[in-house]
C-alpha cells in the first residue's frame, strides 16, 4: 500500500485489505471450530472482486505485447 505500483487509491487499497482479511478470519473459523466466525462468508464476495479488480490493474500496468501469427 507504500508504493501504488498499480496505481490504486488509497481507499480502494484499504477495502481490499479489510475484506480479504475478513474473508480469511472465516477460513480461520472454519478450520478452527470458531462458529462464531462464519457469518464473515459474506466477505467473499467483496473480497474476490477487489482481487479481480487489482488482477485487472496488474494486467494494465504490464507491457503491452502483439500477437503473432504463427506460419
Amino acid at each position: 500500500m507504500r508504493y501504488r505500483t498499480v496505481a490504486m487509491s488509497k481507499a480502494m487499497a484499504w477495502a481490499g485489505l479489510v475484506v480479504v482479511v475478513l474473508s480469511w478470519g472465516r477460513g480461520i473459523g472454519s478450520a478452527t471450530g470458531l462458529y462464531f466466525l462464519e457469518p464473515l462468508i459474506f466477505a467473499n464476495v467483496p473480497a474476490f472482486l477487489w482481487l479481480a479488480y487489482y488482477g485487472l490493474r496488474i494486467a494494465a500496468a504490464g507491457p503491452e505485447t502483439q500477437a503473432t501469427t504463427l506460419p
